[in-house]
C-alpha cells in the first residue's frame, strides 16, 4: 500500500504536481458534470481499498482518510507557498498519516503533531527534527 500511494504522489505527472491551484480550478470548472479530479471525490476508492484491497484495521475513519487525500492535493497544488526543501517530506509525512489511519492501532493519533497537540510539545519536535529559537 504504501508503495502505491509514494508512486500516486510522487508521480510527476500527477495533476496536483503539474497544475497550480488557479490552473487546477480552471480545469475542474470545464469538466463535464461526471467527471472529478478530486482525490477523494465520494470515498468509494478508499472504501474499496478498506473492503476489498488491503487488510485494513477495524474502524478506519473513511472521512478522515479522504480529508488526508485532499490534504495532499492541496499541498501539491499550492506547493509555491510551501518551503520546497520540506515538500517530499511533507508528502511522506501525510502518506504515513494515511497508512497510520488504514493500519495502525492509533489511527490519526501517530502524527506526532496530532497527538502532542498543534503547539509542538518536546516530544514531537524532537521527532520531527524541529528546532524553535532559544530551545
Amino acid at each position: 500500500m504504501r508503495s502505491w500511494l509514494e508512486l500516486l504522489w510522487r508521480l510527476e505527472r500527477n495533476i496536483f504536481r503539474i497544475a497550480t491551484s488557479e490552473e487546477y480550478r480552471h480545469l475542474v470548472r470545464n469538466l463535464p458534470n461526471e467527471r472529478t479530479l478530486d482525490p477523494a471525490s465520494d470515498g468509494a476508492l478508499v472504501r474499496w481499498i478498506v473492503d476489498e484491497v488491503a487488510d485494513a484495521r477495524p474502524g478506519v475513519d473513511i472521512a478522515a482518510v479522504q480529508n488526508l487525500q485532499s490534504t495532499l492535493a492541496l499541498v501539491l497544488l499550492n506547493r509555491g507557498l510551501l518551503r520546497t526543501g520540506a515538500l517530499e517530506r511533507t508528502v511522506d509525512a501525510l502518506i504515513d498519516d494515511i497508512l497510520d489511519e488504514l493500519f495502525g492501532s492509533s489511527g490519526l493519533a501517530a502524527s506526532p503533531w496530532i497527538r502532542d497537540g498543534f503547539s509542538g510539545g518536546a516530544a514531537a519536535r524532537q521527532r520531527s527534527g524541529c528546532r524553535l529559537r532559544g530551545a
